[in-house]
C-alpha cells in the first residue's frame, strides 16, 4: 500500500494544492488514518474504498478528520480515473454524496451550494479595513474592497481560534475589484482549527462563494483564483438551485511510500 500524490487546481499560473491519496480495503483505526496523515505532511490525506459501485471517502488534516474536502475529492478522482479508468464516480461520506465526471483532459465535481447569512462585518485584527459585507455558512466570510486589501490582509490566526466559530475565514473580492463586468473572483482561505494556516486551493470555500457571486454578479461560470503562495485556478458553474460544479485539471505529481 502507497499514497499518490495529486495536484488539483493547477493551472498556468497556479501551481495547485498538493493532495495525497491512500486506496484502502477496509478502514484503518483513526488514530492510523491520523498518524499516516500527519507523516505524508500533505494539507490534506484522502483515504478511500470501493462500496459496489460508489466509493467512499475520509478527509484528513495534518490534526484533524474533516467534514468536507473538495481538492482532497478530485484527488481521488484523479487516482480513481488513473487505476480503473472510470469517468463517472460516485462519491459517499459521512457528511453527504458528491458526483465527479472526467472529460478532455479534465475534472468536474459537483458539490453543494451554501447560501450566507448575511451579518454586521466584524472588526478584526489584521485585516486593517472594514469588510464591505460579511456573511456565515460553515465559514465566515468577508467580501473586501479590492485585490491590494485581500494580498495584504493578515489575520491573527490565534484570533480566528478563539472567537471564530465558523470552520474557516474567507476573504473575497471581485477578480476586478468593484464586480462591474467581471467574470470571477478571488479568494484567500484561512483554517488554523484544523491546522491550516492559509490554503493553497480550497475547493469546499466555493460552497460558500460561489451562490454570492453567481447572483453579485448576474452570471452562472465565473473563474476563480486563490491567491495563495502557490496558487490555485478553477471554474465554477451554477448548475441547479442548490449546486454548483466546481471544473479543474488534476495532474498526478509522485508515488508516496506509507510510514
Amino acid at each position: 500500500m502507497q499514497a499518490e500524490l495529486y495536484h488539483p487546481f493547477a493551472g498556468p499560473s497556479a501551481q495547485g494544492n498538493p493532495a495525497a491519496v491512500v486506496a484502502v480495503d477496509s478502514w484503518p483505526s483513526q488514530a492510523q488514518m491520523q498518524a499516516i496523515s500527519r507523516a505524508l505532511a500533505q494539507p490534506v490525506t484522502t483515504f478511500y474504498r470501493r462500496e459496489g459501485e460508489a466509493f467512499a471517502l475520509r478527509w484528513f488534516s495534518q490534526q484533524a478528520e474533516i467534514n468536507l474536502c473538495g481538492h482532497g475529492s478530485l484527488a481521488v478522482a484523479a487516482d480513481i480515473h488513473r487505476r480503473w479508468d472510470l469517468t463517472e464516480m460516485a462519491f459517499t461520506s459521512a457528511h453527504g454524496d458528491l458526483a465527479v465526471s472526467y472529460q478532455q483532459g479534465g475534472f468536474s465535481l459537483v458539490l453543494p451550494a451554501w447560501n450566507g447569512k448575511p451579518i454586521s462585518p466584524p472588526a478584526m485584527p489584521g485585516i486593517g479595513v472594514t469588510p464591505r459585507e460579511a456573511f456565515t455558512t460553515r465559514d465566515l466570510v468577508l467580501v473586501l474592497e479590492d485585490e491590494a486589501q485581500l494580498r495584504t490582509a493578515a489575520p491573527d490566526l490565534a484570533w480566528l481560534v478563539s472567537q471564530v466559530p465558523q470552520h474557516a475565514l474567507i476573504l473575497t473580492v471581485a477578480a476586478n475589484g468593484n464586480g462591474n463586468g467581471s467574470d470571477g473572483y478571488l479568494l484567500r482561505y484561512f483554517a488554523p482549527k484544523i491546522g491550516i494556516d492559509e490554503d493553497i486551493a480550497t475547493g469546499s470555500a466555493q460552497c460558500s462563494l460561489a451562490p454570492y457571486w453567481f447572483q453579485r454578479l448576474n452570471q452562472k461560470q465565473l473563474l476563480v483564483t486563490q491567491l495563495s503562495h502557490q496558487g490555485g485556478q478553477f471554474q465554477v458553474t451554477q448548475s441547479g438551485d442548490d449546486s454548483l460544479t466546481l471544473q479543474t485539471q488534476v495532474p498526478h505529481q509522485a508515488s508516496l511510500p506509507l510510514p
